[in-house]
């Protein structure tokens, strides 16, 4: 790894890509890189918002910075402190919005905000944080994008009787994030494998979670594509067995 010293040098480089590689470097004297706050280049500012550990007063003068790209940085730093990400919830950009609903430090009444975002980027991002509480996720389950729902079916803090209900959806990209997910019960997995679209049938098939008499049943499914993943899932299963004895 570059040491300390010669990243020193780096943060004050002429050319910015070097200068934003320095700033993103771990290894690079925090204290340093937040020094690079008023640098001329976005790039730089963005990796200086980015950066793990810089301090809260530098978070601050970068979340209103005039270029959204920097705000949306800033506000995806888990270090940015709650009334930053309150205040940057409200910016005019759906990127910064969106930062702030897949921050997984964001205070739930935020998150709870943004699930009713005119934008579906926040929406989108919401659903998909791993920190978002039931009460988010239930509302968001019920969004009118089918992109949003996906993103809540793929989220592995959806609790199983959300997944159970989203198996059901009318959107077959829904339907098959539905059988994607390993917390989906195996009951619903079963009836997914009798889909009526084949790209579910087939997701249903790599699920880790799918029992294995209804693994081998979609063996026999009429869509080739859906017998052939289902025949390297079983093929890979029987791998792993042997590999155990």
């Amino acid at each position: 790894s570059t040491p300390a010293e010669a990243l020193t040098v780096l943060l004050g480089d002429r050319t910015a890509l070097v200068r934003s590689c320095a700033s993103a470097n771990p290894a690079a004297p925090v204290g340093l890189v937040g020094a690079r706050v008023g640098d001329r280049a976005i790039s730089v500012r963005c990796a200086v918002a980015g950066r793990a550990g810089i301090d809260t007063s530098t978070l601050k003068t970068l979340a209103g910075d005039t270029k959204p790209t920097v705000r949306q940085a800033a506000a995806a730093n888990p270090g940015c402190g709650e009334a930053l990400l309150k205040r940057l919830a409200k910016d005019d950009s759906d990127a910064v919005r969106a930062a702030v609903a897949g921050n997984e430090t964001a205070p739930a009444g935020v998150l709870q905000t943004l699930a009713g975002d005119a934008s579906w980027w926040p929406r989108v991002a919401a659903a998909s944080n791993a920190a978002a509480g039931v009460d988010v996720l239930a509302v968001l389950a019920g969004d009118v994008d089918e992109y949003v729902r996906s993103a809540v079916t793929e989220n592995a803090a959806t609790p199983p009787q959300m997944l159970e209900a989203l198996a059901g959806d009318s959107n077959e990209i829904v339907r098959a994030c539905a059988a994607r997910n390993r917390c989906t019960p195996a009951a619903v997995l079963r009836d997914l494998t009798a889909d009526a679209d084949g790209c579910v049938r087939v997701c249903a098939a790599g699920n880790p979670s799918l029992p294995a008499d209804a693994l081998d049943a979609l063996a026999g499914d009429g869509a080739y594509r859906v017998r052939a993943a289902a025949a390297a899932v079983i093929a890979e299963r029987r791998t792993r067995r042997r590999s155990k004895v």
